[in-house]
């Protein structure tokens, strides 16, 4: 999240043609060989049960592409930074401890 000072200053690392996004308010004084966005996600707990149904229900799918356990989170950075991986989202999986397993920790 980039607002205020950080905001301002942000812009100098900017590429030629770089794009900053800001979630907390909306960018100003960009230099002209690059472009700024604000972006508001109006999360509601309605919105997000209409995104449950349709993926429950099949509606609606996510492009899957690597799935990595946890351990391997600093593999899923380098995928993210451009080392190969297959085509679609990233997830790291989570195992679930059962029962016996809480119990022993």
């Amino acid at each position: 999240m980039v607002g205020g000072e950080t905001q301002k200053r942000s812009f100098s690392l900017l590429k030629s043609n770089g794009l900053l996004v800001s979630v907390v308010s909306l960018p100003e004084g960009n230099p002209p060989d690059s472009r700024s966005v604000f972006f508001l996600a109006d999360v509601t707990t309605a919105r997000l049960s209409t995104l449950t149904r349709l993926f429950d229900s099949g509606e609606l799918q996510a492009a899957l592409g690597s799935v990595l356990p946890l351990e391997e989170a600093r593999h899923a950075h380098e995928m993210l930074a451009g080392a190969p991986h297959a085509r679609g989202n990233i997830v790291l999986a989570c195992r679930t401890l059962n029962n016996r397993q809480r119990s022993n920790k």
